[in-house]
């Protein structure tokens, strides 16, 4: 298996269904980077071609992928592919190919040679849970600076991408940076994520209920609330969302937040799942902390929550003596 259907046709989605195996190929797609010294992007222009092609590719012929439609006229809209074993393996190259981006951003210094940073942000409307994670990690490895400890001769200029000029992105990071509470309503960061026992207090379950308030374009305002039962009978994010969108008139400006509240309270239940969740919601922040460093809605967000870094460092166990 080689990279030599993608690049001789790489508008066509066919070799997806055709070269199955590539997806385990981790000689092609790695998962871990195995080399000691960080890649110079422009050595890779070739692969990250092959990368662009496929991820725009794949966005306009499986728009159902996204539940957010991008704001663009331009874009076709193809039929809706209604076949899931395709479905099924388009999902699976695309995870394959962020989960390799991320692992080269990573490892790369000159960051901002790569050129698919909007289909990474498109990708965060994903109704695929892992495929909205995955695509976060990407921009957060675009966003941090190279580690310079890992450059023969660091770069003095400032990290720049065309992600740090992005306000959308920047709005985007703010939303997946909210939690379920704060220690004041026994929902800290390390009670969330304490394993359950006797000896300590059990969670609220409010968090388990889906409230979601907005303003519709009339100005009528609606809240939507959903128990815990009817969100397990609908089952995943994409059928949660949807079912609200057929149900109540959120605008267009709302969605992405309806998106990230939808996630965050299914989310809730297991500590699997609130694990998870914390780790998406610190990568959002550290990304949008690098890409937007003076931002008024980020220095709000820690006005609003006083105590976030102290409970930051109480999920950081002391390192043993020895």
């Amino acid at each position: 298996i080689t990279t030599t259907p993608i690049i001789q046709q790489p508008n066509n989605t066919s070799y997806i269904q055709q070269y199955p195996s590539i997806l385990n190929d981790n000689t092609l797609f790695p998962n871990t980077w195995q080399y000691e010294d960080l890649a110079d992007l422009c050595e890779w222009t070739e692969a990250l071609n092959v990368l662009d092609h496929a991820l725009e590719t794949i966005i306009k012929a499986f728009p159902q992928i996204l539940l957010i439609p991008p704001n663009d006229d331009t874009m076709p809209t193809p039929p809706t592919n209604t076949n899931s074993n395709t479905n099924t393996n388009v999902l699976a190259f695309l995870k394959k190919i962020l989960t390799f981006t991320a692992a080269l951003l990573n490892h790369s210094y000159n960051k901002h040679v790569y050129n698919s940073h909007s289909s990474l942000a498109l990708l965060l409307s994903s109704g695929d849970d892992e495929v909205a994670q995955l695509a976060l990690e990407g921009v957060a490895a675009l966003a941090l600076p190279p580690m310079v400890h890992r450059q023969q001769s660091p770069d003095v200029s400032p990290h720049q991408t065309p992600l740090h000029n992005s306000a959308t992105l920047s709005s985007k990071l703010l939303l997946l940076s909210r939690g379920w509470g704060t220690s004041s309503t026994s929902l800290s960061l390390s009670a969330c994520l304490a394993p359950p026992s006797a000896s300590s207090p059990s969670l609220p379950d409010d968090p388990n209920t889906l409230r979601f308030d907005f303003y519709a374009e009339k100005g009528t305002a609606h809240s939507v609330v959903m128990t815990p039962e009817e969100l397990r009978e609908l089952g995943d994010t994409e059928k949660v969302y949807r079912h609200v969108l057929s149900n109540y008139p959120v605008p267009s400006s709302q969605r992405f937040h309806l998106l990230t509240h939808i996630r965050l309270t299914l989310s809730f239940s297991t500590l699997p799942l609130r694990t998870s969740a914390v780790r998406r919601r610190l990568i959002a922040l550290l990304s949008l902390i690098h890409l937007n460093p003076s931002s008024p809605s980020l220095q709000g967000y820690f006005q609003a929550q006083p105590d976030l870094l102290s409970e930051i460092c109480a999920c950081m166990p002391p390192e043993s003596a020895s």
